[in-house]
C-alpha cells in the first residue's frame, strides 16, 4: 500500500483498517469494525463481524491502495484514494470513515461511478 501522506496523519482506527488489506487478513479487517459498526460498499450495507469478513476476503483482500489525501473532521475522515482490486486495474474514490477511538463505526465506500449517481440524486 503506497500513502501519499505520512500514515502518522491517518487515525489509528483507518490505518489499522490499511494494514490488515496489505497484509491479506480480512478477519483483522473485521476486528477494526466496532461491532454494531457498518460498511456500505457501493450500494451494500454489511454488518458484522463475519459478514465484513466475508466481504473482505472477497472484495479488499489482494486489492492495493494509493491515498492521496486525507481530510479530518472530527470524528471523520475523508480520503482521496486509488484502489486496484487484485492488484488489477484501479479507479479513483473518495473513502468515508467514521469512527470512535480505535474502531471504525462507519465505512462508507462507494466507487466513482457511486458517488457521481449519489450527488446527482441528491441534486434532485
Amino acid at each position: 500500500m503506497a500513502i501519499a501522506q505520512p500514515q502518522a496523519s491517518l487515525p489509528r482506527a483507518i490505518r489499522c483498517y490499511f494494514e490488515p488489506v496489505a497484509a491479506n487478513s480480512a478477519e483483522a479487517v473485521a476486528k477494526r469494525v466496532a461491532v454494531d459498526g457498518v460498511v456500505i460498499y457501493v450500494d451494500r450495507r454489511i454488518a458484522g463481524h463475519e459478514a465484513i469478513g466475508e466481504w473482505a476476503t472477497n472484495e479488499v483482500i489482494g486489492g492495493s491502495y494509493n491515498i492521496i489525501k486525507v481530510e479530518p473532521s472530527g470524528r471523520k475522515v475523508s480520503l482521496l484514494l486509488t484502489f486496484a482490486p487484485h492488484g488489477k486495474g484501479s479507479f479513483r474514490a473518495r473513502y468515508e470513515f467514521e469512527v470512535d477511538e480505535d474502531k471504525i463505526v462507519k465505512a462508507d465506500l462507494p466507487y466513482a461511478s457511486t458517488i457521481q449517481r449519489r450527488q446527482t440524486e441528491a441534486a434532485d
